[in-house]
């Protein structure tokens, strides 16, 4: 069989594999997490994000990792427009995809907040166990149809910082948070 579709994937080079086979078996875990086994694991992508940033000549700070084609370029897109926002145009968007395409559009048009950014809450979410005034970091943008709100992919963090849900927020339950305001985060509890 001859595979033609690399650009949607493709198997792993026996390099990577090799490099990745403790993460994928024994060394797994949150990285984010405050506990040794995840410092260790923080410890690995901060050298593999040093590794990169040596090889393409840039500073390490300056290497994100995502989980995919579409989030890459869905990070650039926002990027852009943050820094540019009047002169995104559709030249900038020639190498991406369809999904990539709508979603830069759906953004420089219809985006009300911005990404990678910490919100409040602005009632309470029961089904989630979050209460009006609890604080998540916006990671994607829904934009909903003519008979809904938009809405967006939320992270939720704990008292230590890490990371322990992505949910699902409707545009009208949320607000910026303020510099002044104070941020409490309220540990989750077992229903």
């Amino acid at each position: 069989m001859i595979y033609l579709d690399h650009n949607a994937t493709r198997s792993i080079a026996p390099k990577v594999l090799e490099a990745m086979l403790p993460y994928l078996t024994t060394e797994w875990g949150n990285p984010s997490s405050s506990y040794k086994f995840g410092a260790k694991l923080k410890g690995a992508i901060e050298a593999a994000r040093e590794q990169i940033a040596e090889l393409i000549g840039a500073d390490g700070r300056e290497v994100l990792f995502t989980s995919c084609a579409t989030e890459s370029n869905n990070a650039a897109i926002h990027a852009a427009l943050k820094a540019n926002p009047d002169n995104l145009d559709d030249r900038a968007l020639v190498g991406c995809d369809q999904v990539c395409y709508l979603a830069a559009g759906q953004a420089k048009n219809a985006m009300k907040f911005e990404l990678y950014k910490d919100m409040v809450l602005t009632r309470d979410l029961p089904t989630e166990r979050l209460k009006r005034g609890d604080i998540v970091k916006l990671v994607e943008h829904h934009p909903g149809r003519s008979d809904q709100e938009d809405g967006y992919s939320a992270e939720v963090f704990n008292a230590l910082g890490d990371s322990i849900a992505v949910i699902t927020v409707p545009e009208s339950s949320l607000a910026p948070l303020r510099e002044d305001e104070v941020c409490c985060v309220r540990p989750l509890v077992a229903a």
